[in-house]
């Protein structure tokens, strides 16, 4: 929904030259957000997902023009919170996802920072509970093959590497 990914950059504050990810409720949507999944790929979502890792692959075309801010790829995650996959089962559709806070502001643990950070700009906020770690998730691109770490997170990066060479 354009209309959707236009409101999350305006309540982030964020630059439309960063795309924003999108969640999933399971690995059978992959294709509608992408066609181009390789064997080590495969190999990483076996291993990782659920959980909090954002792969970057390249993206079917169709995708909101917002959401992959100029680019040809789509950051998708399954998410290791059951809150956030009923959500995005409930919906039917990958949903729009970013932290829930103002961009370049620390990342919320509880809803009530949340909403303190991202302020009147947003319409419902689902409190699942204190998060279990204010550190984002590992983001990693595989849109030309072999993963390319773009932001460290939870999960150390070696053992991306060691899963998609099979050695993990």
């Amino acid at each position: 929904n354009p209309e959707a990914v236009s409101r999350v950059f305006v309540a982030k504050g964020r630059q439309a030259d960063k795309p924003l990810l999108v969640l999933i409720g399971s690995v059978a949507w992959l294709p509608n957000l992408t066609d181009q999944i390789c064997e080590g790929a495969l190999r990483i979502i076996d291993v990782f997902w659920p959980g909090p890792l954002t792969i970057t692959f390249p993206a079917i075309k169709g995708l909101p023009a917002g959401l992959l801010a100029g680019g040809q790829s789509v950051g998708i995650r399954l998410p290791g919170s059951r809150l956030a996959r009923d959500l995005a089962n409930a919906v039917g559709k990958p949903i729009t996802a970013s932290s829930a806070n103002r961009s370049g502001t620390k990342n919320p643990v509880t809803a009530i920072e949340a909403v303190s950070s991202l302020g009147p700009g947003v319409d419902l906020v689902l409190d699942g509970g204190p998060s279990p770690n204010s550190q984002g998730s590992t983001v990693i691109d595989v849109s030309r093959g072999r993963p390319i770490l773009l932001r460290e997170g939870r999960i150390p990066f070696s053992q991306v590497e060691d899963v998609y060479d099979n050695k993990g």
